[in-house]
Formats: structure tokens, C-alpha cells, sequence
């Protein structure tokens, strides 16, 4: 009996250092995915902002053009307008614009009254067309299309088309006031 306790002494030691290099093995493996973690993290930091940086997209082929633009207006007008306007009653006169450039252009309208009880308005085409005036202010507002072209009114290149504009009384007027007015048309290129 005495030969086999130092052999389970024996036995007992291996056991317990066996555990211990175990214990460290798993310390050390604990260590190595704690640290691969991290490396992953950095990473995918590093690939992210790689990837923030140097993103790329295929996008559909798009047209740049580029040209002339070249708008005149002239309109065929009286010296002034010597009637009485009523609320509701307009006077209307028509601008032939010709585009000198080489290149479409969409048609805005922008105008100032210096005295209340007076709408600025406009369309496109002849004032004998009939066309739906449409009310506009300091800022510019495009002119809807007519006819069968969708979207905004058009001046294609060396070309001549009508636009109607008018300043109507409202009820706001103040009988016997005198008022001017100032019409700016712009013209840009269509897209």
C-alpha cells in the first residue's frame, strides 16, 4: 500500500497541474479572442471609414449640354392706359419672345405693383387664346405649358412665342389711385 499512495500522490499532482495548464490554456485563449475582437473591430472601423471614403454607385448617364441663351421680348403697347379699371376688369397685353440662343428655354414671370388693389398675372400664348391667367408676385413663377406639352411653357431656339400678361383690379382698390407696375421675365435653360 505504501507503493501506491505516492503513485496516486502522483496522479493527484499531474491532475492538478494538468488543471492549472488548462486553466492557462483557456487564460491564453480568453486573451487571443479578446484580442482578435479587437482587431476585428479596428477593422471594420478602418474598412468603414474605407468605405465612407471611397464609396462608389453606378448611376444612370445623364446629359450635359450646354449653349447660348439669348432671350427678346417686345410687345406692341399704348404710351398708357388712360380708362378706369373696376375690380375684377384686367388690361392685357401680349409679348412676342424670340429666343436668339441655341438652347430651350423655360419661361418664368416676376412683377411688383407699388399700390394695393392690383393682382399682376400671366399665360402663355395669344390673350385671344383664352388660356387660364395665373396670378404671379415678386417671385419668380414658371408659366404653365399649353396645349399638348406637358410641364412648363417653352421657347424652343430661334423661335417666336407668345406670352399674355395683364394687371387686374381687385377689391382692394382705392378708387382714383394711380399705380405702376414692373413685368420681368426670365428665361432659363430647359431641362
Amino acid at each position: 500500500m505504501a507503493e501506491h499512495a505516492p503513485r496516486t500522490r502522483a496522479a493527484s499532482e499531474s491532475t492538478s497541474g494538468a488543471g492549472a495548464a488548462v486553466a492557462r490554456l483557456r487564460d491564453r485563449a480568453f486573451v487571443a479572442v479578446l484580442g482578435l475582437v479587437v482587431v476585428l473591430a479596428g477593422l471594420s472601423a478602418a474598412g468603414g471609414t474605407y468605405a465612407f471614403w471611397n464609396d462608389q454607385a453606378a448611376t444612370d448617364a445623364g446629359t450635359l449640354s450646354t449653349g447660348t441663351a439669348a432671350l427678346s421680348g417686345s410687345w406692341a403697347h399704348e404710351d398708357a392706359h388712360t380708362g378706369t379699371l373696376l375690380p375684377g376688369e384686367s388690361v392685357l397685353r401680349e409679348v412676342d419672345l424670340h429666343n436668339d440662343g441655341d438652347v430651350a428655354l423655360e419661361i418664368s414671370l416676376a412683377g411688383t405693383v407699388d399700390s394695393p388693389g392690383y393682382r399682376l398675372k400671366g399665360a402663355a400664348g395669344s390673350c385671344e387664346d383664352g388660356h387660364p391667367m395665373q396670378p404671379f408676385g415678386a417671385d419668380f413663377s414658371p408659366l404653365p405649358s399649353v396645349g399638348d406639352r406637358p410641364g412648363v411653357f417653352t421657347v424652343e431656339p430661334d423661335s417666336t412665342s407668345k406670352i399674355c400678361v395683364g394687371i387686374e383690379a381687385t377689391e382692394g382698390l382705392v378708387p382714383g389711385n394711380d399705380s405702376s407696375f414692373t413685368i420681368r421675365i426670365e428665361g432659363k435653360q430647359a431641362q
